[in-house]
């Protein structure tokens, strides 16, 4: 009976009496990734068709012969599809984040723009500069409008995917960053059970694709760390009247963009460990991260 009594456990914590209700919206949301996890767990366990009951109820004193609950699933099939679960949670969540730090920085990039354009207008107007500088700007900012609405539809549909997953709404102070993993990507390495696995091959696959997203995240790093430098070298110039302020204003625009491109490969990375992990059943979480209670179950549990 230890799966059933496990699902009660979870239903009833998950259950608010109706003059319990709070006040704020706000409380009822998911704060952790740990909470989006139980929850979405919990939903699916109360999804499943109820077992079969068998004809005659075994009697205290002979008990069940078997040892067993016979109509439980079994315990490989239950474990699999409540680590898959997680993951759908886990990716929904990162790609919440990183939508809304995208669309965060599309509405700088957005202000920024249009104090460029408003500033060639009047330039135009004077006879500093051409028609086509200007329309470059105008393009520009059509684009970013684009890549803005782009955004809100993902933000959009990242909170329904959630609100699908777990039943509940997702906190606007969610935590996001310890929904993070992030794990030294160049000491990596397989754990040797992984030679007796079924899945041995797709793992691997996996783990390449890891070792390709933390290179990725290297670079992303790096251009960020240059772009910064940049700026540093810039606002020294800048005020020993060496530098223009339109440079070194161009410059912060490149560091935040290396920033949000630096992001997105971390968000990128850490899907790509969360993907390898599901496959591993909490082996990085737990052996390499030490993790107290990881979001996957594995054999033993």
């Amino acid at each position: 009976m230890k799966h059933w009594i496990m699902v009660g456990l979870i239903g009833l914590l998950l259950m608010i009496p109706f003059s319990k209700v709070w006040a704020s919206e706000e409380k009822t949301k998911l704060m952790t990734l740990e909470q989006a996890v139980q929850a979405a767990q919990a939903l699916y366990l109360q999804a499943l068709p109820p077992a079969p009951q068998p004809l005659e109820a075994p009697s205290p004193e002979t008990g069940d012969e078997t040892g067993a609950d016979q109509s439980l699933p079994p315990e490989d099939e239950y474990r699999i599809e409540l680590n898959q679960v997680a993951l759908d949670v886990v990716l929904v969540v990162l790609d919440l984040d990183c939508a809304l730090q995208k669309k965060q920085y599309l509405i700088k990039r957005q202000e920024a723009l249009a104090e460029n354009l408003a500033q060639a207008e009047k330039d135009f107007k004077m006879g500093k500069i051409k028609a086509e500088l200007r329309d470059e700007l105008k393009k520009a900012g059509v684009q970013i409008g684009f890549d803005l609405n782009l955004a809100q539809l993902q933000v959009e549909n990242a909170e329904k995917s959630f609100v699908k997953l777990t039943g509940q709404g997702i906190a606007e102070n969610f935590q996001y960053p310890a929904a993070y993993l992030i794990l030294d990507g160049g000491k990596l390495a397989l754990p040797s059970f992984v030679d007796q696995q079924a899945d041995g091959e797709e793992i691997r696959k996996k783990f390449s694709g890891v070792l390709a997203a933390f290179g990725e995240l290297g670079e992303g790093i790096a251009a960020y760390i240059k772009a910064g430098e940049q700026v540093a070298r810039l606002e020294q110039d800048f005020k020993m009247g060496k530098a223009e302020p339109a440079l070194l204003k161009a410059a912060r625009e490149e560091k935040e963009r290396a920033w949000m491109g630096a992001f997105e490969k971390k968000s990128i990375y850490a899907k790509a460990l969360y993907e390898l992990d599901c496959h591993l059943e909490g082996y990085l979480s737990r052996e390499v991260k030490k993790v107290a209670e990881p979001i996957f179950r594995g054999g033993g549990m």
